[in-house]
């Protein structure tokens, strides 16, 4: 558990993870995500939807070509040891 707590607080220290994370919304993170700003998150299937809004949103054709590769170049995975589950990780 120790080790776990230093990771937790590691990734903060050492900006590895934003440090106004903790106070994310599920949206923020998806805005996030979209910007650049961070690599991956936990709430994949969200993700996906708040691409292709950005794509619907996009104001000319650079931006829209910009959304598009990065909606074909993302990946949904479930999580590691995770049993299958339906949408938003429900159970099916």
């Amino acid at each position: 558990m120790q080790q776990a707590m230093k990771w937790a607080t590691d990734i903060y220290r050492e900006g590895i993870q934003p440090p106004d994370t903790l106070s994310w919304t599920g949206s923020q993170n998806n805005e996030a995500f979209i910007a650049k700003k961070i690599a991956q998150t936990s709430n994949g299937p969200s993700i996906t939807f708040a691409m292709e809004d950005a794509l619907a949103k996009a104001r000319d054709a650079k931006e829209r070509k910009l959304r598009e590769e990065a909606l074909e170049n993302h990946l949904a995975l479930p999580h590691p040891g995770a049993r299958m589950a339906g949408a938003c990780g429900r159970s099916p």
